[in-house]
């Protein structure tokens, strides 16, 4: 008795990983899921019921398949394994984010040229040059 509590035990656990594995990665059906694996949607039936274990070698099928419908970049095939690398995808994200942002020196040098511009603009059309205020960055 206590074998086949054991052995039901199992197929529910991996059945669990199983169909997490299909939701994180995507795929909307087991069927869906098993014919990316190379399986019959009958095969995923069978291990889900507890009629049949999934041996290792279709294990790593499945997990293969779904790595391969989720993983776009070894960061997002190892999110599902590791937080750290959720972490460290982000932070990749926000680098590029602040790297296309302009530095404070070149914010400013924008500022400047845009004051000339209008300095320029307003002595044309009043046809005097116009005094130039001191910039607070200049005190």
């Amino acid at each position: 008795m206590a074998r086949s509590q054991n052995k039901r035990y199992e197929a529910e656990s991996i059945w669990a990983f199983v169909d997490n594995l299909r939701r994180e990665a995507g795929f909307k059906s087991e069927g869906e899921f098993a014919t990316a694996a190379g399986f019959l949607p009958s095969s995923l039936s069978d291990w889900k019921r507890g009629e049949h274990v999934v041996s290792s070698y279709n294990l790593v099928r499945l997990i293969t398949a779904a790595a391969e419908r989720a993983a776009t970049s070894p960061f997002a095939a190892g999110e599902a394994v590791s937080p750290s690398m959720t972490i460290l995808r982000r932070l990749g994200e926000l680098e590029a984010v602040v790297a296309e942002r302009p530095t404070r020196l070149e914010f400013h040098e924008g500022l400047e040229t845009l004051r000339e511009a209008i300095d320029r603009a307003t002595s044309r059309d009043t046809g005097e040059a116009q005094p130039r205020k001191e910039t607070q960055a200049a005190r």
